[in-house]
């Protein structure tokens, strides 16, 4: 549930029946997206990824991804400003956008 939304960036928290946890902070409208399963050591856990911390007039943050089962929380990458699931064949993943620095350009990661 993304709320505290000010326009540009809110504040992204995790819904279950015992309750809320905030997850992240300043994450744009469009950044976030729920994973039904992803595999893992022969394993499916739902997964959260989301862009956190966003620089509101870049859109720009770190890019994470949260497993609901275990609350772990990995860092794929920082300066993301868009990314989307992808599935091409039996490769599933995201790709997202860096849009300046370094690392600018669109990159893979997979799930």
């Amino acid at each position: 549930m993304l709320h505290e939304f000010d326009g540009d960036v809110g504040t992204l928290s995790l819904c279950i029946a015992r309750g809320c946890r905030r997850v992240a902070t300043g994450v744009p409208s469009d950044g976030f997206h729920s994973y039904e399963t992803i595999e893992r050591v022969n394993a499916s856990h739902p997964m959260l990824a989301f862009i956190d911390s966003a620089d509101p007039e870049r859109r720009a943050g770190q890019l994470r991804v949260l497993d609901r089962v275990t609350g772990s929380t990995f860092d794929i990458d920082e300066r993301v400003q868009t990314f989307l699931p992808v599935e091409l064949g039996s490769a599933r993943g995201m790709v997202y956008s860096v849009p300046d620095g370094p690392r600018r350009g669109l990159w893979y990661a997979p799930r």
